[in-house]
């Protein structure tokens, strides 16, 4: 720890923060609040650093005395660590607070562009990315949002020409190059694909493959999708980060709905995966040993906190409509929900089927097993997660309950997403409200059942 530490240091430890040498400018910090305790301005340093190393909650306590402050910059950073807490209405108040003292400052600009992004204002989302766009015409997050708000409303032709401009400049949707070959530009060429994203979001994307103009030499994606996805593009190969050298571009899985898909009428909704036929004989007989009642999987949680995962979690007992139907019960959740079930079981007789090999998110799972297991149920109960795009893309009816802030994936609007015929969404107006959801969805689960029985 420095001892010599003057208050003269502050703008070059502030220097340090703006060059994002956070662990340098961390150490001199400490040592500089160790001899000056109260000095708002190193609070206020810290209070960045935690910003910006994900640490919003520390960041709070560090500004909260100081809600009322007249400097745009605590405004702001007050602003972003509400945001990044998931909590927009109040992210939203501090940044037109900062706006008042700052006007025309692209950087709250486009915050609260963010901000109607979360809360799924489409209007105001555009009004202030193209806000931040007339201060600087180069934002590419900015062209983002307008693109994240156009998704949202249903808009395919704008929206994913706008949201490729996130690649490459968003934690969560980094570029990746090969053999220093440039982005590609639509053009008739050999490319080498690639996805940034989650599970869910590289089996929707993988929808628009085949209509891609241009040769794709090789497929890059997580590890767990890759002999599930080798298997149904077989023209394809599928790596890793090992791709051939003689590529003339590469793409973001999500750059060929760019060039393929405009219009909503452009997805056919037909399935597009299919299951490996061996594993589902096998799962098809060990369901078939549960009896002849309707197999039903379940999902019920799914993100984690910045994708809204309290959002999208329901408690089993708020399900009972649902699973006190005549089913057997296959659980499809990723994580071990053993207690869980258990005491589920205990309290209220509803018992669960499942295979931990085939469900659980593990290193070195492949999802082979899993989409054959989906693909032999007669249908699959869900909240927004990787599974419902697994049944969406294998073709089985699917009743999804959609959360209030979904993934641009689920639209503002609308009972289903582009790319399948076979899922249903459940909008859910209330993050704490699952009653009218889950009794729509019984209701037609029920419909299922009997028009099944019938037949």
């Amino acid at each position: 720890m420095l001892t010599d530490i003057t208050r003269n240091d502050l703008l070059a430890i502030k220097g340090l923060i703006d060059g994002e040498d956070y662990e340098t400018s961390g150490e001199l910090l400490n040592s500089y609040l160790t001899r000056f305790p109260d000095d708002e301005n190193g609070h206020f340093l810290l209070a960045r650093i935690m910003l910006e190393t994900n640490k919003p909650a520390i960041a709070l306590a560090l500004l909260n005395g100081k809600k009322e402050s007249e400097r745009w910059s605590i405004q702001y950073c007050l602003a972003r660590a509400w945001s990044m807490l998931g909590k927009q209405f109040d992210a939203l108040r501090h940044y037109m607070e900062a706006d008042k003292l700052s006007p025309d400052n692209e950087a709250i600009c486009h915050g609260i562009s963010c901000c109607y992004v979360e809360l799924r204002d489409q209007s105001k989302a555009i009004e202030w990315a193209e806000r931040t766009l007339e201060l600087n015409p180069d934002n590419a997050l900015a062209k983002a949002n307008i693109g994240y708000a156009a998704l949202q409303g249903r808009d395919y032709d704008t929206g994913w020409k706008m949201y490729d401009h996130g690649i490459g400049h968003l934690h969560s949707r980094q570029e990746r190059v090969y053999h220093g070959e440039p982005a590609w530009d639509g053009r008739d060429a050999k490319i080498v694909v690639y996805s940034d994203q989650g599970l869910g979001d590289q089996i929707a994307a993988v929808e628009a493959l085949r209509d891609t103009r241009a040769e794709v030499v090789c497929l890059d994606v997580d590890p767990k999708l890759r002999n599930l996805f080798a298997r149904n593009f077989p023209e394809i190969p599928v790596h890793g980060s090992d791709c051939p050298n003689d590529v003339d571009f590469h793409a973001n899985l999500w750059t060929l709905h760019k060039y393929a898909r405009h219009s909503e009428s452009d997805y056919t909704k037909k399935p597009y995966l299919t299951p490996h036929p061996e594993l589902a004989i096998m799962w098809r007989a060990l369901l078939d040993s549960l009896g002849n009642k309707p197999k039903v999987g379940v999902a019920w949680s799914g993100g984690i906190p910045a994708t809204h995962s309290f959002e999208r979690r329901a408690q089993l007992d708020a399900l009972l409509p649902i699973l006190r139907l005549p089913c057997e019960w296959i659980n499809l959740e990723y994580l071990d929900r053993e207690e869980e079930l258990a005491d589920f079981d205990r309290r209220k007789g509803i018992y669960m089927h499942e295979w931990p090999r085939a469900t659980r998110s593990q290193e070195g799972q492949d999802f082979e097993e899993l989409a054959a297991l989906v693909s032999q149920l007669d249908a699959v109960v869900s909240v927004p997660t990787t599974v419902t795009h697994l049944a969406g893309a294998l073709g089985v009816p699917t009743f999804c309950m959609v959360n209030p802030r979904p993934n641009v994936h689920y639209g503002n609007h609308g009972d289903q997403m582009p790319y399948y015929g076979s899922v249903r969404l459940f909008r859910r107006t209330n993050p704490d409200f699952w009653v009218e959801t889950v009794a729509a969805v019984a209701h037609q689960l029920a419909e299922v059942i009997s028009n099944a029985r019938a037949a």
